[in-house]
């Protein structure tokens, strides 16, 4: 699994002023970024607009232009190692079509159509480096709808990999909460917390997501004890140690 997403939540102070001449002004930047190409820092200023006003139409249509480009530039990208080989014509179908249709949902249902089509011969590990490469990309409603098919995949083959189950999992995690939906990352992510079959030491990017979640609610004490068995585990794990010190 990736280590180095989501954003981080401590941006977040910077859009402690709320004044719609200040969201404005933050839109004017966006639109200069789209222009000269910094789409990653233009998608992080309306993600971090639409957590303050998630009903904000000028920024979800600026993010819904950025992420229709994008979905354009990937499907025009030869696919890797098995998906180049068995779904070959899938992609050529995908590569041959003209546009998408106007309607937002249309257009989700008909890329969910052509995903549907890649994914069904894909192996386990293509379903997740397909999904791996839609989070980086930061259309994480997509990413999760990918992770679910490659759950089902998991489930029906009755695979036994317990490092599938950490991964995958950990990933949906840091989808929603990338999102803003804290609460069904921590469910996603407690299920495998409960599990015993998966030792402690497979665990450690989840109890870590957990701290990164907590400490974003403000849950400080929380957030704490889950950033010191982390601690427990791996001393130098990722961030955690100058989180630590940063809460207490």
């Amino acid at each position: 699994m990736r280590k180095n997403f989501p954003p981080d939540s401590n941006d977040e102070s910077y859009y402690e002023k709320n004044s719609p001449s200040f969201i404005q002004d933050i839109l004017e930047d966006v639109k200069v970024q789209i222009i000269e190409g910094f789409t990653q820092d233009a998608k992080k200023n309306l993600y971090q607009i639409l957590r303050k006003e998630p009903d904000h139409m000028e920024a979800q249509m600026l993010l819904e232009q950025i992420q229709q480009s994008e979905l354009k530039e990937l499907f025009k990208l030869t696919p890797k190692s098995e998906i180049k080989k068995t779904e070959n014509d899938y992609s050529s179908k995908i590569l041959e079509a003209k546009k998408f249709e106007k309607d937002h949902y249309l257009q989700e249902w008909n890329l969910m159509t052509k995903l549907n089509q890649i994914l069904k011969k894909s192996s386990l590990q293509n379903k997740m480096d397909l999904a791996v490469s839609f989070f980086e990309m930061q259309l994480y409603s997509i990413t999760i709808w990918i992770l679910k098919q490659a759950e089902k995949h998991l489930e029906n083959s009755n695979l036994q990999c317990l490092k599938w189950l950490t991964s995958l999992k950990g990933l949906i995690g840091w989808s929603f909460f990338s999102m803003g939906r804290e609460n069904e990352a921590i469910s996603e992510i407690q299920s495998v917390l409960k599990n015993q079959k998966i030792t402690i030491y497979k665990k450690v990017e989840l109890i870590y997501l957990m701290g990164r979640i907590h400490e974003y609610l403000s849950k400080i004490p929380e957030a704490i004890q889950y950033y010191q068995k982390v601690q427990k585990i791996q001393k130098k794990y990722r961030d955690t140690n100058e989180r630590l010190k940063k809460l207490q």
